[in-house]
């Protein structure tokens, strides 16, 4: 007492996740399809809805991640060309493999959406779980050396399955921003007089998103995650509730990412909390009611595109 709860880190199909979490088995399973899925309105809009449909089969609470330990960071992934593969992030582990020297990767872009993202995820049903580092809008680190390489992925794949492994996502985080590694320090994740250092080298961009410079800056990724965790916990529903609103639907045109059709995913909690995300070229126009929050500033009341915006409807 308090009750426990259990959750499944279960990679496997959505309509055997009822399997892993139901009322005799575990509270949770992770809904990796929202991870695995690209910056498109159909592979985002399909991930909500099979999680939500797992969810209601099973009698468990809804589960939204958009990273782990195991998959490269999504401000990553979201920089990098938005592409369908045989094998989910394929483009982000051929870009690791090669030390990040085979894509571009847009951090603008990439942040941009990541926000979005955040805003999208965090009002939906159920459970958010959130993977050290996404608070900081970190990057994947691409360019670790191959001695330095912890994961043992690096040395048991090999010849065309050569995989670098997920270190990438797992540096010590940036605390301090002028606890410069070049001069001993770790950017505050050890104490000074350290016997070792971190066990992965800290780059040396960490510092522009470190947690005390984020922390004066009410703009960052962390300013953000803040004002939506808050406003979250005093708007969500325990209920699996959703109803998608008429805004919602695709562009019919070739205007998201990589050229694929764009759209606008909406919808609304039983509160009347909606959110919009707009994944096409053209800025949408928001549903009558007062806006609570924004990932990227609203252009004439307009949400450009790789935004997200919540909403209190018919509110003024």
């Amino acid at each position: 007492n308090p009750p426990r709860s259990a959750v499944a880190e279960a990679w496997v199909l959505p309509e055997r996740q009822y399997l892993y979490a139901r009322p005799n088995e575990l509270g949770q399973t992770f809904n990796f399809e929202f991870a695995k899925a690209i910056w498109t309105y159909d592979d985002m809009h399909a991930a909500i809805e099979e999680g939500l449909k797992a969810a209601i089969e099973s009698d468990s609470a809804s589960t939204w991640v958009l990273s782990n330990h195991d998959v490269p960071r999504v401000a990553t992934r979201y920089a990098l060309p938005q592409i369908k593969a045989t094998r989910y992030h394929q483009i982000a582990l051929d870009w690791l493999l090669r030390d990040g020297s085979s894509y571009d990767e847009d951090r603008e872009l990439g942040e941009r959406r990541a926000r979005a993202a955040l805003l999208l995820e965090l009002a939906l049903p159920g459970s958010a779980y959130v993977y050290q580092g996404e608070e900081l809008g970190l990057f994947e680190v691409a360019d670790i050396p191959w001695a330095a390489l912890e994961d043992p992925t690096a040395t048991n794949t090999h010849g065309p399955k050569r995989e670098k492994g997920r270190d990438g996502c797992r540096v010590p985080l940036p605390w301090v921003a002028a606890d410069d590694p070049a001069q001993g320090g770790s950017f505050g994740f050890s104490p000074a007089d350290a016997d070792a250092a971190p066990h992965l080298p800290q780059p040396a961009w960490f510092s522009d998103y470190a947690a005390d410079r984020e922390e004066a800056d009410p703009t960052s990724m962390l300013a953000l995650y803040r004002d939506a965790l808050w406003l979250r916990r005093k708007l969500r529903r325990c209920a699996n509730d959703l109803a998608w609103l008429d805004l919602d639907g695709r562009t019919g045109l070739a205007d998201g990412a990589e050229g694929a059709e764009g759209g606008v995913i909406a919808y609304r909690r039983d509160n009347g909390w909606a959110c919009v995300t707009n994944f096409g070229a053209a800025p949408v126009e928001l549903p009558a009611g007062r806006v609570l929050l924004t990932s990227s500033p609203l252009a004439d009341g307009r949400l450009a595109q790789d935004s997200s915006a919540w909403i209190m409807l018919g509110e003024m």
